[in-house]
């Protein structure tokens, strides 16, 4: 398997999981030359993208899915800012959850 993926379900496993169907991976890389090399070398099927299999030059058959396998992404962009506090608004916090802010005040002051 050629996956930018370190560890985790690709999605094309997802796909087989949701038919109730698995594969046995015997060994992931990140780098679309090592597969080629292993493949040339070793009895093992490869799975990547067929437009990577066409450019180098690897026989390539479908997976047996009826759909294309898709993955939805939905992105969320926080800005880096938003909960970023004064050095004094944070200190006030910790002494809070310190839970004696009367007592060690005085030692945030001189801080």
């Amino acid at each position: 398997q050629v996956s930018s993926r370190r560890d985790g379900l690709s999605p094309v496993d997802l796909q087989l999981g949701l038919k109730g169907l698995r594969r046995n991976v015997a060994m992931s890389t990140q780098s679309t030359l090592a597969a080629k090399l292993i493949a040339d070398r070793q009895p093992f099927g490869v799975s990547l993208p067929s437009r990577v299999a066409n450019v180098l030059g690897l026989q390539h058959v479908p997976l047996p899915l009826d759909e294309p396998v898709e993955l939805k992404l939905a992105l969320y962009i926080e800005s880096r800012y938003r909960f970023e506090r004064s050095r004094e608004e944070a200190m006030h916090c910790l002494l809070r959850a310190l839970g004696e802010p009367r007592a060690l005040q005085s030692f945030a002051r001189r801080a």
